[in-house]
């Protein structure tokens, strides 16, 4: 049977700031569950690339609705095209750069990377990350146009 033991409003309150500053401080130690956390892709990674085009009209979309913050297939038609946001999510693309990432240490899971690798797998996935949104972001160049900037 568990213990039960009662605090004040005040004190709950006072635990869970000193947790939340720890956490936005840094001073949450870097673990197996969270080498990543920090450089993952995020959502405004795609749509910072993504919003730097022009969807053409003539083109059709998926659901008629496009997430932006996924990765977009562009498929050219004579009739124009297809854009779709649905067929890779963020969380996979994430996936893959992790794997990747682990692989460059031989190990197939985050808790099998010595933690002095922590720094380096965090540094190897940024670097990964960058590379992968730079060539997205060419991909996309080939098969829409740019917007202007104003």
């Amino acid at each position: 049977m568990s213990e039960q033991i009662t605090v004040t409003k005040e004190e709950l309150l006072t635990i869970v700031e000193k947790m939340i500053e720890r956490k936005i401080g840094g001073q949450m130690t870097q673990g197996p569950n969270n080498i990543f956390n920090n450089v993952a892709l995020s959502t405004s990674d795609f749509e910072d690339v993504n919003k730097k085009f022009v969807m053409p009209p003539t083109f059709s979309y998926s659901n008629n609705h496009l997430d932006l913050s996924n990765p977009l297939q562009i498929a050219k038609s004579k009739f124009g095209g297809r854009i779709t946001s649905d067929n890779l999510r963020r969380v996979q693309a994430h996936d893959y750069l992790r794997m990747l990432t682990q692989r460059l240490f031989g190990v197939c899971r985050n808790k099998d990377i010595e933690v002095d690798d922590y720094e380096f797998a965090e540094q190897c996935y940024r670097e990964m990350k960058g590379k992968f949104l730079e060539l997205y972001e060419k991909n996309l160049e080939r098969k829409l146009e740019k917007k202007t900037e104003c």
